[in-house]
């Protein structure tokens, strides 16, 4: 079940658990970039399919959850924290009696890499752990449960100890970034994700840059440019040339011809390609073991000398 639109609109009046790890850098799915145009107004958020399906499941595993742990589950509505505005959260569940609540998730085979997935074990990734902290903190609860179906088929689940040392962390860089950028209307730097090139290009679709006027600068920078190219094709050029000059090199016989040499080898060979040398007679099929015995005997023992 998807937000409604009283809470989508509250949300874009403060920073919510989608949010934190986004302005953390941990989030897989979006930004800081993403972040401030949603809370400025300049974009609307996307809705994949993925968060549809997400959605849509999201019932099917607070049951699960539910009715292995024999425990009862309340959805919750969007909450702001008590005494920072800006914080809020939107939690999945809570627990019926006891102050915890539940972060349910629907993890792809795509992003099962980022649980750490292995025969017996699996890590919730730092950005769901910090948007459980986050919830906590604005909700005022003791712990948070994980529930997810890892790849539509595994079941993982884990509780976690509220650390308010956290979350203190959390709540100091998000008010910077919403004082330093949403309040003053800052847009962050973008990082050099393709997430972010993509949020660029639907901001600038013209490339946001008109006609330059050349100045010296521009000029030197292009000239230096073209130099660069000029010796990048330069040095690719002697590179194929090397490549094909060994490429094209005799190569020399295997086996016997890396230890005695290509005209030792000539010399040597019997017939049937048979290549004799001090140590008795070799082939392919094997060593000559009428000249292995009279070189090692046998002993009273039974063992070679």
């Amino acid at each position: 079940m998807g937000l409604s639109a009283e809470q989508i609109a509250l949300r874009k009046r403060g920073i919510g658990s989608s949010d934190i790890a986004a302005i953390l850098g941990e989030d897989p799915f979006k930004s800081q970039l993403d972040v401030w145009l949603d809370k400025t107004g300049r974009i609307e958020p996307d809705e994949s399919e993925f968060a549809d399906l997400g959605n849509a499941l999201e019932p099917v595993i607070a049951d699960r959850f539910s009715k292995k742990n024999n425990l009862k589950l309340r959805r919750c509505g969007t909450k702001v924290h008590d005494e920072v505005p800006y914080a809020i959260a939107s939690p999945d569940r809570r627990v019926v009696g006891v102050r915890h609540l539940v972060e349910l998730k629907n993890v792809g085979w795509r992003m099962a890499m980022r649980w750490n997935v292995t025969r017996d074990v699996v890590e919730a990734p730092e950005y769901v752990l910090a948007q459980g902290h986050w919830q906590c903190m604005v909700y005022g609860m003791e712990g948070f449960w994980i529930a997810a179906i890892i790849g539509g088929r595994d079941w993982y689940q884990q509780h976690f100890e509220f650390d308010p040392d956290f979350a203190s962390d959390l709540l100091e860089v998000a008010g910077e970034f919403w004082r330093n950028h949403v309040e003053k209307d800052v847009q962050p730097p973008p990082d050099a994700s393709d997430r972010a090139r993509k949020l660029l290009q639907r901001m600038h679709p013209d490339g946001g840059l008109g006609k330059l006027e050349p100045t010296p600068e521009i000029e030197q920078l292009a000239k230096d440019y073209a130099r660069a190219r000029a010796l990048e094709g330069e040095w690719k050029r002697k590179k194929d040339q090397k490549r094909q000059h060994v490429e094209g090199a005799p190569r020399r016989p295997r086996r016997v011809g890396r230890r005695l040499g290509p005209r030792h080898v000539e010399a040597l060979k019997g017939q049937n390609g048979v290549v004799k040398d001090r140590q008795g007679t070799r082939g392919r099929q094997g060593t000559d073991r009428e000249a292995h015995k009279r070189s090692f005997p046998l002993t009273a023992g039974g063992g070679r000398r």
